[in-house]
């Protein structure tokens, strides 16, 4: 699932202020879409949960894990061959990243996701 999450990658861009922002496309022929939903494919919510938590490791450059999901609404699908559109804003304090984070597919908001994570190993990652 990462390799393909990463391979549908278009666009990276994180400004000083650590806002993201992204474009992927995945390919309609990955396995993921033959098994959800086999006659309506559609990209699964985890997937795109784990689409946020893989930006902001690479924005980071360590690995991240989720600690709580608090809030997460998917409000259109997102099927194969669409092109997603994600913001992510973060802030950090201690150890704790608050992420909020939304998806569009053609100006229209997909999804909406807040959650907390932190660093997997005992690095300091907040000034």
């Amino acid at each position: 699932m990462h390799q393909d999450i990463l391979k549908s990658l278009e666009k990276f861009q994180q400004d000083t202020s650590g806002h993201i922002e992204a474009n992927l496309r995945f390919d309609p022929d990955l396995p993921v879409f033959k098994g959800h939903f086999p006659e309506v494919p559609m990209l699964p919510g985890v997937m795109q949960i784990e689409i946020v938590r893989l930006m902001l490791e690479k924005a980071g450059n360590q690995p991240l894990r989720i600690i709580q999901i608090k809030k997460n609404k998917f409000l259109k699908p997102i099927v194969p061959g669409d092109h997603i559109s994600l913001g992510i804003d973060s802030c950090c304090n201690a150890d704790i990243i608050s992420v909020t984070a939304r998806l569009s597919v053609e100006e229209e908001i997909a999804g909406k996701l807040k959650m907390t994570l932190s660093p997997m190993e005992n690095r300091r990652i907040c000034s």
